[in-house]
């Protein structure tokens, strides 16, 4: 009689655990790792490309500054929801960049720009399908803090 119990409680998880994934706005494929702090801005944005393409809404949502994930509560995947797949054609370096004054600039913050190319798949038609550049600017709170996105647009 136990193991039959514990047979269904464990079933019983199973099918509470799918129904949480179901619920998840993108049903997550795969869990990528937040790049540690020391990690370089590019290593971010490339974390950023690995995420959006696993369905990862935790890890994209971590590698977003809070103020920007504050404008863009609804789109988990980052503003890049009608893409079935993106995928990472070219990288700048960075290069430091002046704040934005729409999200405040805090003491010892530093703002560094990147372009990048991504190859964007499976489209809405809002934007076109294949290479477009996309710029990508990161903000560090401090000497030992991590890159963060903090703005980004298509064009």
């Amino acid at each position: 009689m136990r193991k039959a119990a514990w047979v269904i409680s464990a079933v019983a998880g199973a099918v509470v655990c799918a129904a949480l994934g179901a619920l998840s706005p993108w049903g997550a494929s795969s869990h990528i790792p937040v790049p540690p702090s020391t990690a370089t801005p590019n290593a971010v944005v490339a974390a950023l490309v690995r995420a959006w393409n696993a369905h990862d809404s935790a890890t994209v949502a971590a590698l977003y500054d809070p103020r920007l994930l504050h404008l863009m509560i609804g789109e988990p995947e980052g503003g890049l929801q009608p893409y079935a797949r993106v995928r990472l054609i070219g990288m700048s370096a960075p290069v430091d960049v002046p704040s934005g004054d729409r999200y405040g600039t805090g003491a010892g913050e530093r703002w560094v720009g990147i372009g990048t190319i991504l190859d964007l798949q499976g489209t809405d038609g809002s934007q076109s399908a294949g290479a477009n550049p996309v710029s990508f600017d990161l903000v560090r709170t401090g000497p030992g803090g991590a890159w963060r996105v903090i703005r980004q647009g298509l064009g």
